[in-house]
């Protein structure tokens, strides 16, 4: 089985799955390279680096669950009865209930927190990496001006 991501800037769900259904339609017909990279060719090139930390933002935003929140029904005569049903349940249930929510938000947390310190390093590395890019390319460069002179020099003798 094959399990593809999609990323899209489009706000109308038609659009999207039309975009899903073309880069499926290819993937079947062998364009795309592997199956890895199949997958993941739907993301645009360099998503990472813009969405990256707007979405640990949101990650943390998110990290805690609000046991008490309700969901809303606008439903004329049977809104207010699953509301109020809702209500009912949570004060019946909270003894069980907000242990594990509480668990599952501390385990939020410090999934959140991994995320975005592996962020950080990740950034942190990708800095060193081009300075040490940039560093490789001049000492190339200088070995290549040395191996030049002492050719000069050599024809010299």
């Amino acid at each position: 089985m094959n399990v593809f991501s999609v990323y899209s800037e489009q706000s109308d769900v038609e659009l999207l799955m039309q975009s899903v259904a073309e880069r499926l339609k290819r993937f079947e017909a062998g364009e795309g390279g592997s199956h890895e990279i199949a997958a993941f060719s739907l993301y645009p090139v360099g998503w990472e680096d813009e969405d990256t930390e707007r979405n640990v933002e949101l990650l943390i935003a998110q990290w805690d669950i609000d046991s008490s929140e309700i969901i809303h029904s606008t439903r004329p005569v049977l809104g207010p009865a699953i509301i109020t049903f809702q209500h009912i349940v949570r004060r019946l249930t909270w003894w069980f209930l907000n242990p594990i929510v509480h668990q599952i938000s501390r385990f939020n947390h410090s999934a959140v927190r991994v995320i975005h310190s592996l962020y950080r390093q990740q950034c942190a590395s990708n800095q060193q990496l081009n300075e040490m890019a940039t560093r490789l390319a001049a000492a190339e460069r200088t070995i290549a001006e040395l191996t030049q002179r002492i050719e000069e020099l050599e024809k010299d003798r």
